[in-house]
């Protein structure tokens, strides 16, 4: 299933005007060409429409980690973060996303600053393929928003590795010797590979 980015999420829970089909230039949830046209309270998103910008007094993302540096198949990370705002209690949520805005999964509240969020290796190659020659470095946006639309965010980057062997369509595989993915990802043998070709 395809999953929505934060910026459609953030329309959909946030916006604060109706729009009609006679759109004031500007207003949050308006289509626009670039950030220009949003004005400089809110910026132009991917999707071609106004959202919330990062502005002072929104959300600040003090610290976000994880609970281990390097993920391998089967295993779990969880995600921390800690979240401030001038009013305590005014951070509404947030969304753990790929860099270019697809969701990941909502964080959880643990405190009225604390979030956190556990993903699997299954659960991140369901959203950005995992496939890799050697280990590899995934990065990850934490993003909150409180009732205004104002957003906060932080990135964090986290290892994967299938400790030696290659990742193809998110499974490990020794591309020397496996013939479905015979030297590359998808590079099928009919018959056997051998230190990564055809035999």
């Amino acid at each position: 299933m395809k999953q929505a980015g934060l910026g459609a999420f953030l329309l959909a829970a946030l916006v604060l005007t109706s729009c009609g089909h006679e759109c004031v230039a500007g207003t949050l949830g308006c289509v626009c060409s670039d950030s220009d046209a949003c004005g400089p309270a809110l910026a132009c998103s991917s999707d071609g429409l106004c959202v919330a910008n990062e502005t002072a007094g929104g959300p600040v993302v003090e610290l976000l980690a994880t609970n281990v540096l390097v993920l391998r198949p089967f295993g779990i990370v969880t995600f921390t973060a800690n979240v401030l705002h001038p009013d305590d209690d005014a951070v509404t949520g947030g969304w753990l996303t790929t860099l270019d805005d697809r969701s990941y999964r909502r964080f959880e509240r643990t405190s009225v600053s604390s979030f956190m969020v556990t993903l699997s290796w299954a659960d991140i190659h369901a959203i950005e393929a995992i496939e890799f020659r050697n280990d590899t470095l995934r990065m990850f946006k934490a993003q909150f928003f409180d009732a205004f639309g104002r957003i906060g965010s932080r990135t964090i980057t986290l290892g994967l590795t299938c400790d030696g062997l290659s990742a193809c369509n998110g499974t490990c595989v020794d591309l020397s010797s496996d013939y479905a993915n015979c030297g590359m990802c998808r590079f099928g043998c009919s018959t056997s590979c051998v230190a990564g070709h055809c035999s």
